[in-house]
């Protein structure tokens, strides 16, 4: 009788239950009845519930307290003082993505820099061909710019043991964070045996924008066998608008063959120095103009 006069309270979201939940909590010694309390407070909602769940807190068992913080975490309440990385933690490594999104929450609820090496490695696990790929890392990579995770991040790529698509994740969200302290590293990886990570590495840093990074990128756009990699250096230092990259590009243009590199160098020209580019008009070649009226 209990146990389905709980479940309908949690369905009335009834808050003038909540005290006396609290003490059935407190004092059943039935384990089913504990669990249908801590989640009959948490699916009420209010932030009277956090009272009662962190006065059992600490008398719960291991799996209780991952219930109460999960209830916590629902209602968006993490109270100053409370320690619940290591059950955070727990939630985020189980196998189900409804539970991992709760964890997401609870980290970013409470900035837990320590999740971040956690986060990374499921997102270089996740298959990119599953349907709902493109949304789980978006939803890892939201909660790693909602946090301090710029040294962790920084760190992790520095040690340079991270798999392929890790790798790759870490420096886009470093890209996405505008991370100056990732700069000397990301210029190392426009090297990178991997084109992919070349071209991570090269449209990261022109999201950050440091000037530091014009030459090395000019070098890719110049040097580079991967058509992709120069597209994406190229791109990097239209978005920096280097003006010592105006006359390699420039030179480019006769050199590319490909009409969206081509149009990739015209943007970027344009983004450099519009005026100076827009001058000669007349003197480009047919793909140029063709490129250039695709822009406008």
């Amino acid at each position: 009788v209990v146990f389905y006069v709980l479940h309908a309270l949690a369905q009335l979201k009834a808050e003038e239950a909540i005290d006396t939940i609290g003490e059935l909590l407190l004092g059943t010694d039935s384990l089913l009845i504990k669990a249908e309390a801590i989640d009959t407070l948490g699916k009420i909602g209010s932030e009277k519930v956090a009272e009662p769940l962190l006065k059992y807190f600490p008398l719960a068992t291991k799996d209780e307290k991952k219930e109460i913080v999960k209830a916590l975490i629902r209602i968006g309440i993490i109270p100053d003082g409370q320690n619940l990385k290591e059950e955070i933690l727990s939630i985020f490594k189980e196998q189900e993505w409804d539970e991992k999104h709760i964890a997401l929450k609870g980290i970013k609820l409470t900035n837990l820099t320590e999740a971040v090496p956690f986060i990374v490695e499921e997102a270089g696990a996740l298959d990119p061909g599953c349907f709902d790929y493109e949304e789980k890392i978006q939803s890892l990579q939201e909660t790693l710019l909602s946090i301090d995770s710029e040294e962790e991040l920084v760190s992790l790529i520095e040690k340079n043991k991270l798999k392929y698509r890790a790798k790759a994740f870490v420096i886009e969200t470093l890209g996405k964070l505008r991370s100056k302290k990732a700069v000397p590293i990301l210029i190392r990886l426009l090297d990178d045996i991997k084109r992919d990570i070349r071209i991570a590495s090269a449209k990261a840093l022109g999201e950050i924008g440091d000037k530091k990074a014009s030459q090395p990128l000019i070098k890719k756009t110049i040097e580079d066998e991967d058509a992709n990699v120069r597209k994406a250096a190229i791109q990097a230092l239209g978005i920096i608008r280097a003006p010592e990259a105006y006359k390699v590009l420039i030179k480019a243009l006769d050199r590319e063959i490909y009409p969206d590199i081509i149009e990739t160098i015209v943007s970027a020209l344009i983004s450099i120095d519009q005026e100076k580019f827009l001058k000669n008009l007349k003197s480009y070649k047919r793909e140029i103009k063709q490129a250039l009226a695709g822009l406008t």
